[in-house]
């Protein structure tokens, strides 16, 4: 665009230098007057034709420029999706080890698993803190995978976890671990109510342990897994026909299935 610019400017600079040329020579010689005029006549035929030129020219220019802004716009979408290919090709090999920072997908809904700072409040509710289902990623959404409570993760960082095994979670905005009970029932689901409660290092709270169920000996990321709470074997389910501006704020409720009518259970 600067190098156009400077090109229009120029020829304008050029045939203004040219007419005030002739025009000086027509004063110096009055006696040339008809030739003087078809002189002029000249120029400006010459102008208006190079003025035609110049506009064409812009106008391939434009097009060009147009043209070589989509074809990179192009090549770097294609890039970008090769990029996604080959990272989740990766991640589907990539194991998922105590100490990983994670976060659980609902299959179904495509929501994250998240906890929050609000507390339920719904009758007979335990007053423990919601875990819900959300669109966005931020801090409530990342999960560190610990091990059963009871067990010192530094002993096992970095292992891999075998399906069958019992983890725990804990949410890394809160540092409380993914909960659950045998009593309190969800406001919505009517299902087990599932919190985010206890202290972050060394809890000897059976509710907060999780049995990992995969398809595959490890658990991978990328791949659909199961969780089910340990001591009651019931698995966490969500629902998008579950939420309500009252009880969970609008958002997606999370509880654990006492019964089979509700069976979205992969995250």
């Amino acid at each position: 665009m600067i190098t156009r610019r400077r090109g229009t400017f120029m020829f304008i600079a050029a045939v203004l230098s040219i007419l005030l040329s002739s025009s000086l020579s027509s004063a110096q010689d009055g006696h040339d007057a008809p030739a003087d005029v078809s002189e002029a006549q000249g120029l400006n035929s010459s102008s208006g034709n190079s003025t035609v030129n110049a506009t064409e020219a812009q106008r391939i220019a434009k097009e060009q420029d147009a043209a070589e802004r989509r074809k990179f716009r192009e090549e770097m979408a294609a890039r970008k999706e090769a990029e996604e290919r080959e990272r989740d090709l990766a991640l589907c090999k990539l194991q998922v080890t105590y100490g990983s920072v994670i976060q659980l997908q609902h299959v179904p809904t495509k929501r994250f698993l998240s906890a929050t700072n609000f507390k339920y409040f719904h009758p007979s509710s335990s007053g423990q803190h919601q875990v819900i289902a959300v669109d966005q990623q931020d801090g409530y959404t990342h999960w560190r995978v610990m091990p059963r409570s009871g067990q010192r993760w530094e002993l096992v960082k970095d292992v891999p976890v075998k399906n069958g095994e019992v983890i725990r979670l804990l949410n890394l905005r809160t540092s409380r671990n993914l909960h659950s009970h045998d009593g309190p029932i969800s406001p919505l689901s009517k299902q087990r109510e599932v919190s985010n409660f206890g202290e972050e290092y060394g809890s000897i709270d059976s509710n907060d342990n999780w049995v990992v169920k995969t398809q595959d000996e490890f658990w991978y990321m990328t791949k659909p897994v199961e969780l089910k709470h340990a001591p009651t074997k019931s698995p966490l389910i969500s629902s998008d026909d579950f939420d309500n501006k009252n009880y969970t704020f609008g958002f997606q409720e999370v509880a654990c299935k006492v019964d089979q009518r509700h069976a979205s259970s992969s995250i």
